[in-house]
């Protein structure tokens, strides 16, 4: 004969701790079978009535955590003065790079000088010059002073070179320059230039002083100073004794000129 059910309202088979969870036992609709007892717990002054499913979690406002394998990598960041030799998909250091600069930095200091003195104004091997210009290295204070300056910058000998092949074309092309723009003010005197010139210069050195000769070296370089110089020239001969010794006669402006060009 089977014992029969407990009801719902039949009080626990013990009553437990006072200050704890309630439980209560309950096995409806079915005979009473040992190891089939549902229990079920609740805080104390709350209901605790029987039930099958577990409590709910309490709410959370935090997300959900997320395996290691699901969140975003952070990319290492490049070291500190290295920027430029970091390779940022990589996540690493360029080291080809980097050995070249320190390979390329440890020749240029082998190539230093011990001091100013040592290095050499000398032009580059691959250099060449304007045709009929030659570069004669000096001992001249700005030579010194170059010297000094590429020392305290730990300039290599070549690094030097190359500055004094840079100052040294530049003043080759203004040379230049200054020839052709001579030459083109000599043209317009003509075919007979060349006795002008000597015909002035002779006339310089017979009447001014010896510091006023450097006169016929600078007019050659302006057309139109060197004919007014020729005019004063011709107007402080007149009514004095040719140079070319024609006695005590005056000689006008046209005979002088015609003077100066005689064979």
């Amino acid at each position: 004969m089977e014992p029969a059910p407990i009801p719902l309202t039949s009080a626990p088979a013990w009553p437990g701790p006072t200050d704890g969870p309630r439980c209560s036992f309950a096995n409806p609709g079915g005979p009473r079978r040992p190891g089939f007892v549902s229990v079920a717990f609740a805080p104390e002054g709350e209901g605790g009535g029987p039930t099958d499913d577990p409590p709910a979690p309490p709410p959370t406002s935090e997300a959900p955590l997320q395996p290691e394998s699901l969140q975003p990598a952070t990319a290492p960041a490049a070291p500190t003065g290295l920027e430029s030799f970091w390779d940022g998909e990589k996540g690493a250091l360029k080291v080809e790079d980097l050995a070249k600069l320190v390979s390329d930095d440890q020749a240029r200091r082998a190539s230093i000088p011990e001091g100013p003195d040592g290095y050499k104004l000398e032009l580059p091997a691959e250099f060449k010059l304007p045709d009929g210009l030659t570069f004669e290295p000096a001992d001249t204070p700005l030579g010194q002073s170059v010297r000094a300056i590429a020392h305290e910058f730990g300039l290599p000998q070549a690094g030097l070179s190359k500055l004094l092949a840079a100052y040294v074309d530049s003043q080759a092309k203004e040379h230049q320059q200054v020839a052709a723009d001579i030459a083109a003010e000599q043209a317009k005197l003509g075919p007979n230039r060349d006795a002008r010139f000597t015909a002035m210069d002779g006339w310089i050195k017979a009447n001014l002083p010896d510091h006023h000769t450097v006169l016929a070296q600078r007019l050659p370089v302006d057309a139109g100073l060197f004919q007014a110089v020729e005019a004063l020239i011709a107007r402080a001969n007149a009514g004095i004794p040719s140079a070319h010794g024609g006695g005590g006669e005056a000689m006008s402006e046209e005979a002088y000129f015609k003077s100066l060009f005689k064979n």
